[in-house]
């Protein structure tokens, strides 16, 4: 197989119709191809399994196992529904491959749903190039860029975005066993961590009305199953058609169940704390009304800190109890005093600059900050996290 090329072939019993295309790379409009994860050569050869095509239903979005068989007639029609596929490579590196069939044809009418997402794949696309490479493999997905079919009489041109596959979305889990405290401030956690960074999924989270941009990794080989309702999957945000760069959180407040009042000073983050339940009425809204003052002078006591710095010191502080955002780090104070300066060391004992902010480090930086100490993995086939630093605590793999 040439090194330009992969294949996707489909294992779907409901049609005698070819189940095999070759793809090769299709340049993103104002994306530098080098922003984009390599396919490994080991992962070029890619198997959608039965059951593993999907639809999104018309009704609530949530995701339908739909049929080969009909794919002559997709985007032919202008039609709402998303199509994708959770993607095994020979390695089991696992993909997640979003679809626009007969792209020539469902892009022709710009106003319409084809086109619009085929537009969103693209802007998609272009943030994770330019913003989102710090994140890869972290808490947003890994992209592998956008690839190009041409299948003649089968769908037409095969339009494919190709991305790291991260589970289920949170929205289908809400309810089940999965739906517990402790995957709540996970999600909460994760978007903490997205704006540390410096970037927003939208600005507006609680305008869609749910959490499906939010996806956890149930079926990570080496996550033991027991440790998921706990907390112990990974958690990834995805879908940056509208996403904003640059960000410059001013929360001054963690996400964590702790009352409505004071508002955290984000307003996306607002809108993640509305929506996970955590503006319920708490008998903390004490501790959460002093973290507000101790973040006003802990801020004015140390200018040069930023403010996930900042918000680093207030959470052991004030809520020691819940899960740090960056598990990777030990926090202690130099001092006494309630201002005394911040000190951070990594899970290898290395200290950290608190004055450098979060949204600076790269990712293979970034990584040990946030999950300790990691084994880097050629493939997404299986990633995990620990549960908390701690220097004999088994490692990691991203």
């Amino acid at each position: 197989m040439s090194s330009k090329t992969i294949t996707v072939s489909f294992e779907d019993q409901g049609t005698a119709l070819p189940k095999e295309l070759t793809a090769k790379r299709w340049r993103v409009p104002g994306a530098d191809p080098a922003g984009f994860c390599p396919i490994a050569p080991t992962s070029r050869s890619l198997r959608v399994s039965h059951n593993c095509l999907f639809g999104s239903s018309f009704a609530d979005m949530r995701r339908q196992v739909v049929s080969l068989s009909n794919v002559r007639s997709w985007g032919l029609q202008d039609m709402a529904r998303i199509y994708y596929a959770r993607a095994v490579a020979d390695d089991g590196t696992r993909f997640c491959l979003r679809f626009i069939f007969n792209a020539t044809v469902a892009t022709e009418d710009r106003h319409s749903d084809n086109a619009r997402h085929y537009v969103r794949l693209i802007k998609d696309a272009q943030f994770h190039a330019r913003h989102l490479q710090s994140t890869a493999g972290l808490i947003t997905p890994m992209h592998y860029g956008m690839w190009i079919a041409e299948t003649k009489e089968w769908a037409g041109t095969v339009l494919m975005s190709i991305t790291q596959w991260c589970g289920l979305s949170w929205k289908s889990l809400v309810g089940t066993k999965m739906d517990t405290k402790e995957n709540r401030l996970l999600v909460a956690r994760t978007f903490e961590m997205l704006h540390d960074a410096g970037v927003q999924l939208d600005g507006k989270v609680a305008l869609s009305g749910d959490l499906r941009h939010v996806l956890i990794d149930v079926n990570n080989p080496v996550v033991p199953y027991d440790s998921l309702p706990r907390g112990g999957a990974l958690c990834y945000i995805a879908g940056f058609g509208d996403g904003l760069a640059k960000h410059d959180c001013k929360r001054r407040l963690p996400i964590l169940p702790i009352g409505a009042r004071p508002d955290c000073g984000c307003e996306e983050l607002e809108s993640v704390r509305f929506l996970l339940g955590f503006r319920k009425e708490s008998t903390i809204t004490t501790a959460a009304e002093a973290a507000v003052k101790f973040h006003a002078a802990y801020s004015e006591r140390h200018p040069q800190y930023p403010n996930s710095s900042v918000l680093i010191a207030q959470r052991e502080r004030f809520f020691p109890s819940y899960p740090a955002v960056f598990t990777g780090l030990t926090v202690t104070f130099d001092g006494e005093e309630d201002d005394a300066p911040l000190k951070l060391v990594d899970s290898v004992g290395q200290g950290v600059d608190p004055e450098t902010p979060m949204s600076s480090y790269p990712r293979s930086e970034l990584v040990p900050l946030a999950l300790g100490q990691v084994i880097w993995s050629s493939s997404n086939a299986g990633r995990a996290k620990r549960s908390a630093p701690s220097s004999t605590a088994s490692k990691a793999s991203v």
